[in-house]
């Protein structure tokens, strides 16, 4: 079974070293969450047990016995495959939730026509359209809403709803909790209002918001925009001119592309980039009063790249 896993810097994980093109064997009885080694079928599910920010991504094939939950699974003999940087993991993603909408539960509602409409109130439908300017919109629960037309709209207001679009200027918005929405089109938007949601782009000029807490915005095309106003959100972005902004408490930013722009600005927030990208991080009192806002360029001397800083007595801070 193909499948994707996190990592700690240098391929580890819980203190167990991996190498790209090698095999491993656990010995014992494997179990979920206990023993044995751990990966998620789809790549955004591993941003629910791996950092995207502090984390490293490999594609592994597991070649022994395998036990499977909702979003893990656990196998007794695995191999990594290659590594994959965030860009391609991001599109990875894409490309996973595109298949899982091919193949979806429930009601079907299908469309190859332009201006088509598909509409479903059941749990577990699924919609899709191939034409250009559809519209595919669901109220149940696990829905899944797929369009590979320019200009197509997905929306659901259902829990752990998913949302993808491969067209031009497409639009996924979801309401409901562990939504997944992503797009690999250029302008497409992305918009969820549940906890713990995921939005991934790949196209240029994109946009990944969320008012969540604990959502995952991550784009790798250039000139995106990653948005949040939820606590302990994380946005990333890997293309050059992104914008990337946070609003909630304990929010991190990771830039790793070039000329980025990077804003947190609730509690206790973090960010970090490359060398010529600009942060701007936010103070508070112990009464929740903002008291100082500043920004940098990272200039690799003063401010260095690549490394967590944090507002600290009106000064910028490593994190230690």
């Amino acid at each position: 079974m193909k499948g994707y896993k996190g990592f700690d810097k240098g391929l580890k994980c819980k203190g167990f070293q991996y190498e790209v093109g090698k095999t491993f064997k656990h010995k014992g009885e494997i179990k979920l969450c206990d023993s044995g080694f751990h990966f998620c079928e789809s790549p955004l599910d591993v941003f629910d047990y791996y950092d995207i920010c502090e984390s490293e991504f490999a594609e592994i094939e597991a070649v022994g016995d395998i036990k499977k939950d909702t979003s893990k699974s656990v196998t007794n003999h695995i191999k990594v495959v290659k590594k994959i940087a965030l860009k391609d993991f991001i599109e990875a993603g894409i490309d996973y939730i595109r298949t899982v909408c091919k193949a979806g539960y429930g009601a079907t509602n299908a469309s190859s026509g332009n201006y088509a409409t598909n509409a479903s109130s059941g749990d577990g439908a699924t919609n899709a359209s191939s034409g250009y300017r559809a519209k595919n919109a669901s109220s149940g629960y696990g829905a899944t809403n797929a369009s590979s037309g320019n200009y197509a709209t997905n929306a659901s207001s259902g829990l752990g709803a998913t949302n993808a679009s491969s067209g031009n200027g497409a639009t996924n918005a979801s309401s409901g909790y562990y939504a997944k929405n992503a797009s690999s089109g250029n302008y497409a938007k992305n918009a969820s209002s549940g906890d713990y949601a995921k939005n991934a782009s790949s196209g240029d000029g994109a946009t990944n918001a969320s008012s969540g807490n604990g959502a995952t915005n991550a784009s790798s095309g250039d000139g995106a925009t990653n948005a949040s106003s939820g606590y302990g959100a994380t946005n990333a972005s890997s293309g050059d001119y992104a914008k990337n902004a946070s609003s909630g408490d304990y929010a991190k930013i990771v830039m790793t592309g070039k000329n980025n722009v990077g804003a947190a600005i609730g509690r206790d927030s973090r960010i970090k980039g490359l060398k010529g990208n600009w942060i701007t991080l936010a103070e508070y009192d112990d009464n929740g009063i903002c008291i100082c806002v500043k920004s940098s360029k990272i200039d690799g001397k003063k401010i260095k790249e690549n490394v967590w800083y944090e507002l600290k007595k009106g000064k910028f801070s490593e994190v230690k």
